[in-house]
């Protein structure tokens, strides 16, 4: 019987922006200013679990997924259990480079969070004024990848009176 569970792990809580929608959640992470990584390990048993529940997905989340060095080989690991493999991003280390390479491995979606259509809605909602430039640039990044590979791009905002 397949269940289809889909599972979100966040695997850091590192990010660049303060968002306002993440601030009151943001005060409870006890290494909020730490790039604590999620033990790559467990990851694996998580992956692992849920193929045996008959799960078919897991998007790789944070905090900002793409500070994590070894992004690709988190993928590689849910691949490595046939997950259908998605991450969310603010685009803040989206790069062709990095971008061909996840695919490579194995990433079928991803999820680019833009909250603000100018650069003052995106400063008030995030707390960075870098994001709004980085978000930009990824967007223009995946539209170029997106001629070359298959895979499913998605924009995703929060609604908040700023933006």
């Amino acid at each position: 019987m397949n269940k289809d569970y889909n599972f979100i792990v966040k695997i850091t809580t590192a990010c660049p922006g303060n968002c306002k929608c993440c601030k009151s959640r943001q005060e409870n992470f006890k290494y909020k200013n730490n790039n604590n990584v999620f033990d790559i390990n467990v990851f694996e048993k998580i992956c692992k679990n849920i193929k045996k529940l008959n799960g078919s997905y897991v998007c790789i989340s944070g905090g900002e997924p793409t500070m994590i060095l070894n992004l690709d080989e988190y993928i590689k690991i849910a691949k490595k259990y046939g997950l259908a493999t998605r991450i969310n991003t603010n685009g803040w280390n989206v790069t062709e480079k990095k971008l061909e390479q996840w695919l490579k491995y194995g990433l079928d979606q991803i999820v680019l969070s833009i909250y603000g259509l100018d650069e003052d809605s995106v400063i008030k909602t995030r707390g960075n004024k870098l994001i709004f430039n980085k978000s930009l640039e990824a967007a223009k990044t995946i539209k170029k990848i997106k001629k070359k590979y298959k895979f499913i791009f998605i924009i995703q905002t929060v609604i908040m009176n700023d933006n």
